[in-house]
């Protein structure tokens, strides 16, 4: 590649990355201003997805270390945000 070619790929990289920045802060924005005027009778449920998880044995036989037989448990965190209250945030097995 050339260096007007990299400058241009840069370049061209760089409008694509400026235009997800701006999404992502008028999304922060918008998050806020919900956050601050939640009414009485609302209530806001944030989830995120944290995490797969591989479930092992202790002492696995062979089959199950190379097989495809791992369970697999997910780790989703959930804030409730509420307009009387200050956001709760706890562990909730499913």
């Amino acid at each position: 590649m050339s260096e007007a070619d990299v400058v241009q790929e840069f370049l061209s990289e760089m409008q694509l990355f400026k235009k997800h920045c701006f999404v992502l802060q008028q999304q922060a924005k918008a998050f806020c201003e919900s956050k601050e005027n939640v009414k009485d009778d609302e209530c806001i449920v944030h989830v995120d997805f944290l995490e797969n998880f591989n479930c092992r044995f202790h002492a696995e036989i062979q089959a199950v270390h190379f097989g495809g037989s791992h369970q697999q448990a997910s780790l989703h965190t959930v804030v409730l945000h509420t307009a009387n209250k200050p956001p709760v945030a706890q562990y909730q097995p499913i």
